[in-house]
């Protein structure tokens, strides 16, 4: 976001903290508007000090669907929030930067699931299938039509907070878990 000059005293100017912030709140409010959606503006930066108005702003927001169609509506969205004025002589544009497409399980994607389980029943792991709409390289793999399966590995939760945890206790079965998968789809292609 760009706005107006340099030194100004406070409430004077155009100020792009103050239409970030308004931004903020708009895109908070897009939560909950598609089901699988999940917008978070998870870093906002603008000004150096208390006395001058903030000519700049930047936000690094994180958009995740499980769904491709909401995706693109909720980018839609996003993007006529951003062109809407809320503070005179202040302008702002997005950039997209590492979109990750939601991803979408194929039949190729639940054979592995199905594969998984059986190789942890011989294991006494249990696996089963959870969507989590997160974003990960997985999405990636998937947009290009491989096979995945995403969450083989160690137990945890709180992910991406200050209170994420790890279970120690079920990384060596995870392990074997995914090594036995992987010795069973290598003998699956012959290998």
């Amino acid at each position: 976001m760009h706005g107006g000059g340099a030194e100004r005293p406070a409430g004077r100017g155009a100020n792009a903290l103050l239409a970030a912030a308004r931004l903020t709140v708009a895109l908070d409010a897009l939560n909950g508007r598609w089901p699988g959606v999940t917008v978070n503006v998870g870093h906002l930066h603008a000004g150096d000090r208390p006395n001058v108005v903030a000519d700049r702003a930047r936000m690094l927001v994180d958009l995740c669907a499980w769904r491709t169609g909401e995706y693109e509506a909720a980018l839609a969205e996003i993007r006529r929030l951003v062109a809407l004025p809320t503070v005179s002589g202040v302008r702002a544009e997005v950039s997209v930067h590492a979109p990750t497409p939601p991803w979408e399980p194929r039949p190729a994607d639940r054979r592995l699931t199905e594969l998984a389980a059986k190789v942890g029943a011989g294991l006494g792991v249990p696996v089963s299938h959870t969507a989590t709409g997160g974003c990960a390289d997985a999405n990636l793999l998937a947009e290009a039509g491989a096979a995945v399966l995403d969450g083989l590995g160690p137990v945890g939760g709180a992910d991406h907070s200050p209170s994420e945890w790890l279970d120690l206790d079920s990384v060596v079965p995870r392990t074997a878990l995914l090594a036995g998968l992987i010795d069973q789809v290598s003998g699956d292609n012959g290998g």
